[in-house]
């Protein structure tokens, strides 16, 4: 709903916008998405870029358009931090939304480049789109793996993968999985494969 439709309105609020930090950067940002402003994806990134601290930038990643894809990859490239799991995880995330063409290239050098499983995990399932068959094995040694981490991050992949090939074996691993936390998990995955 557009509340502001003035274009004074609209200037004053982006401006606070681009010099706000923090939980303030993240209401405006939260305010002017559903205002219809032409350039905020654009503005959106500027932020991204300049903005210091992570938590902002994770929350301000939920907020961008399809349409900003384009646009926003070679942002994530430049802010990519391989010590920074938790901001990964959103930039995949945020990527896994637009058009597997347009992210296919950055959930591949994730993929290759992290060893966080759940970071690994949500760029496969990017890249699942684009090729099923080599991801599905990908997933399945994680369903199998000895390190609980790795199971858990392959119980999400298969469940958002949305393929039902693997309930079979989410199904499987609820009878002898002793891990609470993987546990829901499987039953989360389960219900996203309709299972």
């Amino acid at each position: 709903i557009q509340v502001f439709k003035d274009k004074k309105m609209h200037t004053h609020l982006m401006d606070r916008f681009l010099s706000s930090r923090g939980e303030d950067c993240l209401w405006y940002a939260d305010l002017l998405r559903g205002q219809d402003i032409p350039g905020f994806d654009d503005s959106l990134l500027k932020v991204l870029r300049k903005e210091e601290d992570d938590a902002t930038r994770i929350g301000l990643m939920a907020f961008l358009s399809l349409p900003a894809g384009n646009a926003a990859i070679p942002v994530f490239k430049e802010i990519t931090d391989m010590n920074k799991p938790q901001l990964l995880l959103a930039m995949v995330k945020a990527a896994n939304r637009f058009p597997a063409e347009v992210s296919r290239e950055f959930n591949r050098e994730i993929f290759e480049a992290t060893h966080d499983p759940e970071v690994k995990a949500c760029s496969a399932v990017g890249l699942y789109r684009d090729d099923p068959e080599r991801l599905f094995a990908v997933i399945q040694a994680m369903l199998g793996s000895g390190d609980p981490t790795e199971r858990r991050a392959g119980a999400v992949a298969a469940g958002e993968s949305g393929n039902e090939g693997f309930a079979k074996t989410l199904r499987e691993m609820i009878s002898r999985e002793t891990d609470p936390s993987i546990l829901s998990v499987l039953f989360r995955s389960l219900r996203q494969l309709n299972d």
